[in-house]
């Protein structure tokens, strides 16, 4: 009998998030949002989100960890002062 599995929810975006944050006392992420290798997103997907279907879970994954370094990023960006063209020496 075939086994069915969730479909991704917003509970489950609120989990990953709250997964990037999480820090244990050296300071260093609870899972790697860098690492995009299949052995990392196997050893996430059997400890946090079992119950999705694994050949989902990768690529659903890589998206989601692109699009929250993509917003890590900017986010620094827009906090940083007048930041000012290297190549011109103008405000930008």
């Amino acid at each position: 009998m075939a086994q069915e599995h969730e479909s991704w929810k917003p509970e489950d975006d609120a989990k990953l998030a709250t997964l990037f944050e999480t820090t244990d006392k050296n300071g260093k992420a609870a899972i790697g949002n860098t690492d995009l290798s299949k052995k990392c997103i196997e050893l996430i997907h059997g400890t946090h989100f079992k119950a999705k279907k694994c050949s989902d879970f990768q690529p659903l994954h890589k998206r989601k960890v692109r699009k929250w370094n993509l917003e890590q990023t900017l986010q620094g960006a827009r906090r940083s002062p007048a930041r000012k063209c290297k190549c011109l020496h103008l405000p930008c």
